[in-house]
């Protein structure tokens, strides 16, 4: 009795969320979040629950699917549909009637009309009325682009009310419009007589014969046939020869083509370009090359055969000095340390070891003996 009685202290009262029914949880387990269902039958996601109708507060019984996607707040479709259509509800700007608009629409401030009328009727008011031109009739144009006539009878009329005019290139009669007319234009009766008015000829002298002819005055034509054309072509005409050797063609080229056309034909320019046997001057030997290069010797070698070639008095101190230090058996760095030291010249360590190697034998020789006396 006492061990039910303690029990029974730690228990508090709670109400089932599914079945709304009341039954006592221990109060440990409340205070940490559970006790929410009476049941394991009620705690199943299969199980209905109790929902209460936004629309009519009547209580209805709600799937797991419902609960758990987080919709079935209506007890039917027709709550449903009342609820939308009260919720949603607003004015037309145009004629007044309340009509149904889309939350969606209503957000982005679209649903303003309640039909297609009322929206065209708003954006496009009317135009004021006008008189025809012709007929003198008051009418309500259809747009803003109008000319100003009632019908397309009357544009025919005002487009024919000019009165006829004679063509100046043939002896025919025509109506212009009225508004080439007002513009000046309506001076021929067809694009054919037009055409022939800009290619009406005039006298011209030909420049090469003196002779007159009839031409455009809109083309830039000096002859008057081809053949003195060409003869004036001809006549400008300079002989030229060939500028290859053995080659005494003569060609007529023009005074502009004769300042870059120094050959007769392809071919001699190819000769020109291609490589020719030549015989070196030292050597004696026999040699190919450019034919614009006019050369003598064969190779660099047979060029400075017996030339005298003479160092500066400063060099061949410093190569002097370098092959003594190397004599004593320095190496390229200490060599080149010691020649900026004692004659103040800056030589690179490659120099120092092309001036060790072609050195003669003979000279290194010298060079070490006279360092050993």
């Amino acid at each position: 009795m006492q061990r039910g009685q303690r029990r029974g202290e730690g228990r508090v009262d709670r109400t089932c969320e599914r079945c709304r029914g009341s039954f006592a949880v221990a109060a440990s387990r409340a205070a940490r979040g559970g006790g929410r269902f009476c049941s394991r039958l009620c705690r199943r996601n299969d199980y209905p629950a109790i929902g209460t109708c936004r629309h009519c507060d009547k209580d209805f019984t709600r799937s797991a699917e419902q609960i758990s996607t987080r919709t079935g707040f209506f007890c039917s479709r027709t709550c449903f549909v009342e609820s939308q259509q009260l919720s949603s509800r607003r004015p037309c700007e145009h004629c007044g009637q309340p009509f149904r608009a889309k939350p969606g629409a209503r957000a982005k401030g679209w649903a303003r009309f309640c039909s297609r009328q009322c929206f065209h009727a708003a954006e496009h008011p009317p135009l004021p009325s006008r008189d025809c031109r012709t007929c003198g009739m008051s009418y309500t144009p259809r747009s803003r682009s109008n000319l100003g006539y009632c019908s397309r009878q009357c544009s025919a009329t005002a487009r024919r009310s000019v009165s006829a005019r004679q063509c100046k290139i043939c002896p025919g009669v025509f109506f212009p419009s009225a508004g080439a007319a007002r513009l000046g234009y309506g001076l021929f009766c067809s694009s054919r007589c037009y055409g022939v008015s800009k290619r009406k000829q005039m006298p011209k002298a030909c420049t090469y014969c003196g002779g007159e002819y009839a031409a455009s005055a809109s083309r830039k034509r000096t002859f008057c046939s081809r053949r003195c054309f060409l003869e004036s072509h001809a006549a400008r005409r300079i002989g030229k020869q060939c500028a290859r050797d053995g080659c005494f063609v003569v060609k007529k080229l023009t005074p502009f083509d004769a300042a870059t056309d120094h050959y007769c034909s392809r071919r001699c320019a190819n000769l020109v370009r291609a490589p020719r046997t030549f015989r070196c001057r030292a050597c004696r030997t026999m040699f190919e090359s450019r034919a614009w290069r006019k050369p003598q010797f064969c190779s660099l070698a047979c060029a400075n055969r017996g030339r005298v070639r003479q160092r500066s008095p400063e060099k061949e101190r410093r190569n002097h000095r370098v092959l003594e230090l190397h004599a004593e058996g320095l190496d390229a760095f200490r060599i080149a340390a010691r020649i900026k030291l004692e004659m103040g010249l800056e030589i690179a360590t490659g120099t120092v070891r092309t001036i060790v190697f072609r050195a003669p034998k003979a000279i290194k020789q010298v060079v070490a003996g006279a360092r050993a006396n």
